[in-house]
C-alpha cells in the first residue's frame, strides 16, 4: 500500500470557475455486465466543462486546473476519506504538499484555502457542517471554515504524534477517534509506536490503550468503525500472530480475529443489513487473481465480492453513509502493464465503478478515468506519480463520485493531476431507484455448496485420497482454495505457484516478512517478468538457495513442475541434509523416502504432480 507524504506549502491558488450540475442519469441504464470493455480516445475537457463517457454513457465534469491555477495537483483527499460534509454542501480537495482547499459543495466554485489545515487525518465533522477536524501532531482540533478560526478539541499529552496514519476514520456519530500513539526521537530521527489508544471525542477522555510491542513490522493504519463497535488495525503484513496482519478489537481492546490480509487497499463500511464489515482486496496466489471481499467485522466471515486480474491495482470508498449496500472501485493499472491496446484490455481496466457489498458480484459501472501513474519510462514507485491514482470517493447519499486524473498527459508531473466530477443524480428519484435496491434487481448467482460434514473444500471430502493431507495444508493456512471453494486436487502446479508455497511455509516458520518489491533486482533469470504476481516469492527463494534456475538461466515459472525438481526444493527448504550422489536428485527423492513422503501415485521421476501430490509431499516431510 501507498501512503502519501505531505512535504511543504503550496502555491496561491487562483480562482476556479463555478458552474452548476444539471441532469441525473438513468440509474438503470448503467452498464452492469463483467465484460472488457476498452478506453475510448476522450479529448481531455477544460476546466468547467462536460463530456460524455463514450463507453459507459455518463456525464463527466472537470473541476480544477492545476496547472493554469498554479497548483501542485488537485485531488480527492483519499479514497477512504469524505470530500464532502455533512449535509453536502461544501466540498473539500487537497493538494500534492497536503494543502486543503474548500468548494462550495453544489456548484463547485472555490471559496478558499483553508490555512493551517493538515497533517495525516484531516476528517468534515460528522455533526456540524461547517467544521474540519484535524490532527496535525499530537493535538486533536476543530477548524471553523466560516470564520478560519482553530481550537483544541484534546491533547495526546503522552505522545509526540497520534494519529491513523492517514487512513482511519472517525465513527460517523463522531464519538470515537482510534489512533496510534508514537514518540520521536530528536537524537536518532526514529519515530516509535507506543500505544494503539481509542479516544471518546464527546467526554474528550482516553477509553482505553492497548501498549504496542518495541519492535513493530510494517504498521500501516488504525481506525475506529464507523458505528463505533470495533478497532480495525493493519500492519500491511501476512503474518499470524500478535501484532501482524488485520487485526480487529473491540472498544476494550479485547482481540476479536486476526487474519494475514494487511497488503491491499481498503475501506471500512456499513452493509444493507447494518453490520460493519472491512472490504479489502487480496492477491489469491492459488487462482493468480485479485479478490475483492469483505470480513464481518463481528465475525471475520469472509465474503468474496469480485475477481479482477492482478495486474492493476484499486481504491475502494464506501463513504456513502446514507445509502449502505453499495461501495466505490476505482482501478489503476499497476507495473505489470504499462501500455494498453483493445487487444489485452481487461474488464474494470483504469475504471471506476459501483460493486454491491452482499457478494451477488452486482455491478454498475461509470466511467473510465484516463489517468496513469507508471510511465513506462519510469516504471517503479519511487518515481511514479502517486498522486494520478484516482482515489475515487463516493459523496454521503451515493449521488456523487469525484477522482483525479492526469489525463495519461505529463505522467511524472504532479501538476497535471486534476479532479473530475460523475453525477449520478437523485438517487432516490422514480427515474434512479435507491442504490440499495436497483430496480429491477440483478439475479444473484447461484450459492455455493452448503459446508458439509466431513467436507474439507467443495471438492474434497475427509477419506478422500490426500485428504489428511490438504486438511493439514488448509488449517496451517498454507494453501486457501479458489474463490469458488474447490481446492481442484487433480489439477497440476506449475514451478511459480510451488515456489510461492514454499516460501510462505519458510516465511511463517521464521516469523520473517516477504519482501513487497515486484522489480527484477536480485533476480537473473532472463524469463523473469518484472512486475509480476511471483517475483518477490522468487526473490526469496533464491536468496535462500532453494532454487537455481535451469542451466540456460531461465526460470520457466508457469512450467508443471515434477516430482524430483518438487522433492529438491522442499528437503532444501526444510533444511535435511542430503548426501551427494552422481545423480542430482537422488539425494532430495531419498530424504523423502526416508519420511515416507512420496505420493504413491508418482511412479515417475519426471512425472509432473498435480495439487493432491504437493499437499501429500508437503504434509508427510512436515508433520
Amino acid at each position: 500500500m501507498f501512503k502519501r507524504k505531505y512535504l511543504g506549502l503550496a502555491a496561491v491558488l487562483l480562482s476556479v470557475i463555478g458552474f452548476r450540475i444539471a441532469s441525473a442519469i438513468n440509474w438503470n441504464s448503467l452498464i452492469s455486465d463483467q465484460q472488457s470493455y476498452f478506453e475510448q480516445v476522450q479529448v481531455k475537457p477544460d476546466k468547467g466543462q462536460s463530456y460524455t463517457d463514450k463507453v459507459f454513457g455518463t456525464t463527466v465534469k472537470r473541476l480544477t486546473d492545476s496547472k493554469a491555477d498554479g497548483i501542485n495537483g488537485m485531488v480527492p483527499d483519499y479514497s477512504k476519506r469524505q470530500a464532502w460534509n455533512m449535509d453536502g454542501s461544501l466540498m473539500m480537495l487537497r493538494d500534492a504538499d497536503g494543502n486543503a482547499y474548500l468548494f462550495d459543495g453544489k456548484t463547485y466554485a472555490f471559496m478558499k484555502k483553508l490555512d493551517g489545515v493538515g497533517g495525516e487525518d484531516v476528517f468534515w465533522s460528522p455533526t456540524v457542517t461547517n467544521e474540519i477536524w484535524y490532527n496535525d501532531g499530537n493535538t486533536f482540533t476543530k477548524y471553523n471554515v466560516d470564520s478560519g478560526v482553530s481550537s483544541p478539541i484534546f491533547q495526546f499529552s503522552d505522545y509526540d504524534f497520534a494519529d491513523t496514519k492517514g487512513e482511519g476514520n472517525l465513527s460517523r456519530d463522531g464519538h470515537y477517534y482510534a489512533v496510534a500513539g508514537q514518540t520521536y526521537n530528536q537524537t536518532t530521527g526514529e519515530t516509535t509506536y507506543k500505544d494503539l489508544v481509542l479516544l471518546d471525542v464527546t467526554a474528550k477522555k482516553i477509553v482505553n490503550k492497548l501498549a504496542l510491542p518495541a519492535v513493530l513490522d510494517g504498521f500501516d493504519w488504525v481506525s475506529v468503525s464507523p458505528l463505533g463497535n470495533y478497532i480495525v488495525v493493519d500492519y500491511a503484513n501476512d503474518g499470524t500472530t500478535a501484532f501482524h496482519g488485520v487485526e480487529v478489537y473491540d472498544r476494550n481492546f479485547k482481540l476479536q480475529w486476526r487474519k494475514p490480509i494487511g497488503a491491499g487497499h481498503s475501506d471500512l463500511g456499513v452493509d444493507e443489513n447494518g453490520k460493519e464489515f472491512l472490504m479489502m482486496d487480496y492477491y489469491n496466489s492459488d487462482s493468480n487473481v485479485t479478490q475483492i471481499k469483505k470480513f464481518d467485522l463481528a465475525s471475520g466471515t469472509e465474503t468474496v465480492l469480485l475477481e479482477l486480474s492482478p495486474v492493476f491495482d484499486m481504491h475502494e470508498s464506501c463513504r456513502n453513509s446514507q445509502l449502505p449496500g453499495w461501495c466505490l472501485v476505482s482501478t489503476f493499472d499497476y507495473v505489470q502493464k504499462l501500455t494498453a491496446s483493445s487487444g489485452d484490455w481487461l474488464p474494470f481496466e483504469n475504471e471506476v465503478f459501483l460493486l454491491k457489498t452482499d457478494g451477488s458480484k452486482t455491478v454498475k459501472r461509470l466511467a473510465h478515468h484516463y489517468s496513469r501513474r507508471y510511465s513506462p519510462a519510469t516504471p517503479d514507485s519511487d518515481t511514479s506519480n502517486y498522486f494520478a491514482e484516482p482515489h475515487a470517493t463516493i459523496s454521503p447519499d451515493g449521488s456523487k463520485v469525484i477522482f483525479a486524473s492526469n489525463w495519461e498527459q505529463d505522467i511524472g508531473a504532479t501538476n497535471s493531476v486534476d479532479t473530475y466530477l460523475i453525477d449520478l443524480g437523485s438517487t432516490q428519484s422514480a427515474a434512479n431507484p435507491p442504490l440499495a435496491s436497483p430496480s429491477p434487481p440483478a439475479p444473484a448467482p447461484a450459492p455455493s455448496p452448503s459446508p458439509v460434514s466431513g467436507q474439507i473444500f467443495t471438492d474434497v471430502q475427509a477419506g478422500d485420497v490426500g485428504s489428511d493431507a490438504i486438511q493439514y495444508l488448509k488449517d496451517n493456512q498454507i494453501v486457501a482454495g479458489y474463490s469458488d471453494g474447490s481446492f481442484r486436487p487433480d489439477q497440476p502446479i506449475n514451478r511459480a505457484e510451488f515456489v510461492k508455497i514454499v516460501v510462505g511455509m519458510v516465511l511463517k516458520k521464521s516469523g520473517a516478512l516477504l519482501d513487497s518489491d515486484f522489480s527484477l533486482n536480485g533476480i537473473a533469470f532472463s524469463d523473469a517478468e518484472n512486475g509480476q504476481w511471483y517475483i518477490p516469492y522468487l526473490r526469496k527463494a533464491v536468496s535462500s538457495m532453494l532454487i537455481a534456475g535451469y542451466p540456460d538461466g531461465t526460470f520457466q515459472p508457469a512450467k508443471q513442475i515434477s516430482f524430483v525438481e518438487a522433492a529438491k526444493i522442499l528437503v532444501v527448504a526444510k533444511g535435511t541434509a542430503a548426501t551427494s550422489s552422481s545423480i542430482w536428485y537422488e539425494p532430495y527423492v531419498n530424504v523423502l523416502k526416508q519420511y515416507n513422503a512420496v505420493p504413491s501415485s508418482v511412479t515417475q521421476m519426471g512425472q509432473q504432480i498435480t495439487r493432491r501430490e504437493m499437499a501429500e509431499m508437503i504434509y508427510l516431510l512436515n508433520k
